[in-house]
């Protein structure tokens, strides 16, 4: 059987996990990699996962905000000639997603929720 922990084991627990979800806070805002993030701090990239995992888990990550689509008559966001039209997702500078008008909003939201924990 486990010791049971003090009442200092339980305050640098609780000081740990804030400063976990900091580290994670800041990763979430600062546009790097996982890999890169996790270079830049000294920290074991399967540690950052693991991290930003559990957080997710207990629903404290990040949330996805509601956002509202408009229409745009900039060059960049016309229609296709071929007026496909659709859904196109940056990911970085190296890929972009296209998904066809109709694709169901909760295979985007799944999408993008894949996408942001693999980048």
């Amino acid at each position: 059987m486990a010791p049971a922990l003090a009442v200092g084991d339980c305050r640098r627990m609780r000081h740990a996990r804030e400063i976990r979800v900091q580290i994670v806070r800041q990763f979430e805002s600062s546009g790097l990699t996982q890999e890169a993030y996790a270079e830049q701090r000294g920290i074991p990239v399967g540690t950052l996962r693991a991290w930003i995992y559990k957080l997710r888990r207990e629903g404290k990550g990040t949330p996805l905000l509601p956002v509202r689509v408009i229409a745009s008559i900039a060059p960049g966001a016309r229609q296709p000639e071929d007026g496909a039209g659709g859904i196109e997702i940056d990911v970085g500078e190296a890929l972009r997603v296209r998904l066809p008008s109709g694709t169901s909003m909760a295979m985007v939201a799944e999408l993008i929720a894949r996408l942001r924990a693999r980048c």
